[in-house]
């Protein structure tokens, strides 16, 4: 998500009363103001296109995807925000890493993710990751129409995804495990406690186990009878009160399951409904017997379709998803996705709208920007003739500025580990360096 820029604060009008004062431009923007807008910010919105144009990834122009998690033979991701709406402000990514969720260890591994422009689509069974590579993964955007997905109910011959449908009964596992989002203690019937789960899973009935554990306050962990099941609420027999529920809960059928059981032999969790609507998989659970009551064509986004236990929300086709490489395998590592792109440039549509993530700090930069593309709209061709030259001294204070934020070392480098002459062995072919600073000529 995007956080407000307390470092961004100029406004479109404080631009405007800072040039309109000069005689070059005053005939361009001497009517600007109130509700006459044009053609000053069609200019400011040409300006930070510019800006955020260049090839160099801005850090106060950054923002952070939302996390999504490996599944089953799946290659494509629509990628939904936290609330299920459709993801949007991404131009470009940066990098990112993958956290490696199934591990028990603390920290957790991690790998680095490379962004590209360009992944053609493939299986799983054209490569698998066989250990930590560098990177683990590469990744890259698209926009959610041009992803692949499955049908419910359609077989897996000649399928788009190559097999891996949904269908009746099939079981969706959250690659996160059981979590619990809240509870509370109840007297009625002599005491019991209402658990609120991300999912049900297939295992989880009546009169079965439910275990609660790394809770706080500690004491809701233990092993309850489960009474009853409602939607995504499980009611356990509690004589106890275990107070105020606070945070955490990793929820179990047996002591035996740990907090996160791996990846399950998911279907594909997105498909195109027969009405060609995209839904995602944003409830795990288990399918119904047949299809559901799914929403008419062009449905907006965020509408939800219940299926069993599994609730399907759909997605905007113009919204952004990712494509990796390579292809998970069906069962084993769950991969979180923690990825960094470049925001687009702004649409500004008022005069007391900030510039914002543009820091206040480089105002100078944009205000220059304004006053060159101020001389494109003259109508006195004299003043419209600076317009060019005036243009290209911008643009060079704009290099400058990328110069001003590119002193850091890079994070993603390579080394060569040979000189493109060499002959092997331990000698002659060596790049200099720490560990050969000499190269030893022959």
């Amino acid at each position: 998500m995007a956080f407000p820029n307390s470092q961004a604060t100029f406004t479109l009008q404080k631009l405007l009363d800072k040039v309109r004062p000069l005689g070059d431009v005053l005939p361009v923007l001497v009517n600007v103001g109130g509700y006459q807008l044009e053609p000053f910010v069609t200019i400011c919105t040409d300006v930070y296109r510019d800006i955020v144009g260049v090839p160099f990834p801005h850090k106060w122009n950054e923002i952070k995807l939302p996390h999504f998690y490996t599944n089953s033979f799946q290659q494509d991701y629509v990628v939904l925000n936290p609330d299920g709406s459709s993801f949007y402000n991404v131009e470009w990514l940066t990098r990112g890493i993958v956290v490696e969720l199934s591990s028990t260890s603390l920290p957790k591994p991690f790998g680095l993710v490379e962004c590209g422009r360009q992944i053609g689509q493939q299986t799983g069974s054209w490569q698998q990751i066989a250990g930590w590579n560098n990177p683990t993964f590469v990744a890259v955007s698209f926009p959610n129409y041009m992803l692949v997905y499955g049908r419910w109910g359609a077989g897996d011959m000649s399928s788009p995804t190559v097999g891996n449908n949904p269908g009746p009964g099939s079981i969706y596992t959250n690659p996160l495990g059981v979590s619990v989002t809240s509870a509370t203690w109840v007297p009625t019937g002599g005491g019991e406690i209402i658990f609120w789960l991300n999912y049900i899973p297939s295992g989880m009935v009546v009169g079965g186990e439910l275990v609660i554990s790394a809770a706080f306050p500690v004491a809701f962990n233990n092993s309850y009878v489960i009474t009853a099941i409602s939607g995504l609420s499980v009611t356990v027999s509690s004589v106890t009160n275990p107070g105020v529920w606070g945070a955490g809960g990793v929820a179990g059928i047996s002591a035996f399951v740990p907090a996160i059981l791996g990846q399950g032999a998911n279907p594909i969790t997105q498909i195109l409904d027969p009405n060609e609507n995209i839904q995602v998989v944003t409830t795990y659970g288990t399918c119904g017997n047949t299809q559901p009551l799914w929403p008419a064509s062009n449905a907006p986004p965020g509408t939800r379709t219940q299926d069993g236990t599994v609730v399907w929300t759909v997605a905007d086709p113009n919204g952004i998803g990712v494509r990796i490489d390579p292809v998970p395998s069906q069962t084993g590592v769950v991969f979180q996705f923690n990825l960094i792109g470049q925001m687009p440039a702004i649409q500004f549509t008022k005069l007391n709208q900030t510039i914002a993530p543009f820091p206040d700090k480089y105002e100078g930069y944009f205000r220059q920007g304004i006053i060159a593309q101020c001389y494109r709209y003259a109508t006195d061709p004299k003043i419209q003739a600076k317009f060019e030259k005036n243009y290209q001294i911008w643009i060079k204070s704009l290099n400058d500025l990328r110069s001003t934020q590119d002193r850091e070392l890079e994070e993603n480098r390579f080394v060569v580990e040979q000189t493109v002459f060499s002959r092997g062995g331990s000698q002659g072919g060596n790049w200099y360096g720490a560990a050969w600073p000499f190269n030893n000529p022959r």
